[in-house]
C-alpha cells in the first residue's frame, strides 16, 4: 500500500509558500516538495503522482506545465541537480519506491489483515448473495466450473497473473454478466487497479492505460474487419500468457515492464475469433435472471458496498489456490460449441470421410487434396489451403506420408486416425447429426457430392431421368441426307390380270378401257433438291424435300394406283 504522503495533492499555492518562507539560499523546503510528487525516470519521463494517482507526462509536459511555474532557480535545480533517476516495475507486493525503482502499481482496496470470519454478518450475508450469483448466472450451476472460477478470482484477488481468460458471451442481454465484475471493480479491489475498456487498445499500438492494471474488463468489443478481429485476437493471446510488455502511448516514450494483466470480456457478440483455443474459458451462462429488476435491485442493494467488498476479499485471500493451474480447466458446453465451429475444415473432412466411416487413410497425397478440395468447395469454406499446406497441418498432427518409389502416400489405419482426433478433439455430441451432411458420397460415375441420404435418392433420380433424356435426344437426331438422286427411271407398272368371263349370259358387254398408267417423275436441280412424282391421269403433285428416302418412297406408293370398274 503506498505511504500518506503519496496521497497529497500538489498545490503551486504551497509550493510558493514554502519558497517565500523557506531559507533563501538552499530552498530546501521547496525541493522536498516537489520530489514527493516528481520523480525522474530512465526512460526521460517524469512520473507524476498526485492523490496517489501515477501518471508519467513527458519532458514538455513538464516543462511548459509545472518546471516554468517553480521559478528559474528551482527549475534548474530539478533538471541538473537530482541524482535520483528511478525505472519503472509493477509488483503488487512491493511499495511504491524500491530501491530504484517505481511500482506503478497502487495497491488494493483492502489489507489482509484481518479474518473473514469476523466480519459482521451482514457483509458475510452479502458475500455469500454474490457467490451463489456466480454460481447460478456465471456458471450456470455447475460446480466444477464454479470452483474454477472462484479459484481464478481469489487468484486474481491475491496479486497473481492468470494466463487464461474469462469470456462471458451470451446473445441475450439483461442477464447481469457484468454485475460480478462491477463489484470487484469498486468494491473489492479499487477503481485504481481496475479499468473497462473497448477494442481501441486491442487495434492501435497505445496500450499504456493497461500498465499496473490487475483486471482489465472488455465491455462489448466491436466486431469489425478481419484483420481487425485478428490483430485482436492475436495480442490476447499474446497478452493473456507475456509476463512482460512493452506499454506505448502517443505522447509517451515505450517502455517495457510487468504485465499483471487478468482479463474478462463480456459480450453479446462473437468477440473473438480463436475463442476455441486453450487460453479462453467460455462459461456457460444461465438467463434465469433476465430483465428481473426485483432481484437485482434486491443484489445491488445487498452486495453493492465497501463492507461486504471486503469480506469478499478475505474470503478470496483464504482460498486455497496452491495448486491451482489456469489451463486446467473442465470443457463447458460453450467451449464445445467454439471448438466445433472452429475447428479447421480439413479436420472436419477428415472425421466425416474417414474416421467416423471406419476408413483407413490409405492414398497418395494428391489423391487425398484433390478430395478435400471437392469438399471445401461443396461447404463454401473461405479457408484457402494448398496442398504443401494440408501436408503441413496434417504432419502438425502427427499424419505424416511416407514416400515409396517416388510417391507421398498417406497409410494410417483407423485406429490411429482416431486417436488423433481424441488428442486434438475432433469430436462433439453432434458428430452424429452432421455426418450425413459433411459425407462425400458417389452420385454416379463422376461427380462426387456432400448429401443427406434424401439427397443422395434425388441425384440418383435425376441421373436416370438425365439418361431417358439423352436416349430421346439420340433418337431425333434428323436421317443422314441421303445421295443426291442424279436418274430415275420411268416406271411401268404390270398389266392387271383380265377379268374372267362372267359365267352368266351378258346381256351387253362392255369392253374395258384400254389403261395405260404413266408415271412421270421430275428431278429439279435447285437448292432444296425436290423430286415432284407427277401423276399423269389425276394431275397431282407429290413434294418430298430433302432427298428423305423413307418419304420418296411413300411419295412413290401415292403415284402408283389401280383403277378399278
Amino acid at each position: 500500500m503506498m505511504n500518506d504522503t503519496k496521497q497529497m495533492k500538489f498545490s503551486f499555492t504551497e509550493l510558493k509558500r514554502l519558497i517565500a518562507d523557506g531559507p533563501l539560499k538552499d530552498l530546501q523546503d521547496a525541493k522536498n516538495y516537489i520530489l514527493k510528487f516528481f520523480y525522474p525516470l530512465t526512460n526521460g519521463m517524469i512520473m507524476f503522482v498526485d492523490e496517489g494517482v501515477k501518471k508519467m507526462i513527458s519532458i514538455d509536459v513538464f516543462k511548459t506545465t509545472y518546471a516554468q511555474r517553480f521559478g528559474k532557480d528551482l527549475s534548474k535545480w530539478f533538471s541538473q541537480d537530482t541524482t535520483s533517476i528511478y525505472g519503472i516495475t509493477v509488483d503488487t507486493q512491493k511499495p511504491f519506491i524500491n530501491n530504484d525503482s517505481l511500482n506503478i502499481f497502487h495497491g488494493f482496496k483492502h489489507k489482509n489483515e484481518t479474518k473473514y470470519i469476523d466480519c459482521s454478518e451482514e457483509a458475510k450475508a452479502g458475500a455469500q448473495m454474490m457467490l451463489a450469483f456466480i454460481r447460478d448466472v456465471w456458471c450456470n450451476a455447475n460446480d466444477d466450473s464454479y470452483n474454477y472460477v472462484l479459484n481464478w478470482l481469489s487468484n486474481m484477488i491475491k496479486g497473481n497473473k492468470n494466463n487464461t481468460i474469462l469470456y462471458l458471451k451470451s446473445f441475450v442481454e439483461g442477464i447481469g454478466k457484468s454485475t460480478v465484475t462491477q463489484f470487484l471493480m469498486f468494491h473489492v479491489l479499487g477503481r485504481e487497479i481496475c479499468i473497462e475498456s473497448n477494442s481501441d487498445v486491442l487495434k492501435s499500438s497505445f496500450n499504456e492505460i493497461l500498465a499496473g492494471k490487475l483486471m482489465v474488463i472488455f465491455e462489448e468489443l466491436e466486431n469489425g474487419s478481419d484483420k481487425d478481429w485478428q490483430v485482436m485476437s492475436t495480442k490476447l493471446k499474446r497478452w493473456s500468457t507475456s509476463t512482460e510488455v512493452i506499454y506505448s502511448d502517443k505522447y509517451l516514450k515505450s517502455y517495457e515492464s510487468k504485465n499483471i494483466n487478468n482479463y474478462i470480456i463480456n459480450t453479446n457478440v462473437e468477440a473473438i475469433k480463436a475463442s476455441e483455443g486453450r487460453r479462453y474459458y467460455i462459461l456457460d451462462l444461465s438467463t434465469q435472471y433476465k430483465n428481473n429488476h426485483k432481484f437485482f435491485n434486491k443484489l445491488y442493494k445487498k452486495c453493492f458496498n465497501d463492507e461486504v467488498g471486503q469480506a469478499f476479499y478475505l474470503l478470496m485471500m483464504e482460498r486455497d489456490t496452491a495448486k491451482f493451474n489456469p489451463q486446467n480447466f473442465i470443457e463447458t458446453q460453450a467451449k464445445k460449441i467454439a471448438q466445433s465451429e472452429r475447428l479447421h475444415p480439413l479436420f472436419k473432412f477428415l472425421k466425416f470421410n474417414y474416421i467416423l466411416d471406419g476408413k483407413d487413410l490409405c492414398c497418395l497425397t494428391k489423391d487425398l487434396y484433390e478430395e478435400y478440395l471437392k469438399y471445401a468447395s461443396l461447404i463454401d469454406t473461405s479457408t484457402k489451403l494448398t496442398k504443401n499446406k494440408m501436408i503441413a497441418l496434417f504432419r502438425e498432427h502427427g499424419i505424416d506420408y511416407k514416400t515409396s518409389n517416388g510417391k507421398m502416400t498417406y497409410n494410417l489405419t483407423n485406429a490411429q486416425l482416431r486417436d488423433i482426433g481424441n488428442k486434438y478433439k475432433f469430436f462433439f455430441e453432434d458428430d452424429n447429426e452432421e455426418h450425413d451432411d459433411n459425407r462425400l458420397v458417389e452420385a454416379g460415375a463422376v461427380v462426387k457430392f456432400v448429401m443427406t441420404q434424401n439427397e443422395i435418392k434425388m441425384a440418383a433420380e435425376i441421373e436416370r431421368l438425365n439418361k431417358i433424356i439423352a436416349e430421346l435426344q439420340q433418337n431425333n437426331k434428323p436421317d443422314p441426307e441421303p445421295k443426291k438422286v442424279k436418274k430415275i427411271k420411268f416406271i411401268e407398272p404390270e398389266p392387271e390380270p383380265e377379268p374372267e368371263p362372267e359365267p352368266k349370259k351378258v346381256k351387253k358387254v362392255i369392253e374395258p378401257k384400254k389403261v395405260k398408267k404413266v408415271q412421270k417423275v421430275i428431278v429439279s436441280d435447285d437448292d432444296e433438291e425436290q423430286i415432284i412424282t407427277e401423276n399423269l391421269f389425276t394431275k397431282t403433285k407429290h413434294k418430298v424435300v430433302n432427298n428423305d428416302m423413307k418419304k420418296l418412297n411413300d411419295a412413290f406408293d401415292k403415284a402408283l394406283f389401280k383403277i378399278e370398274f
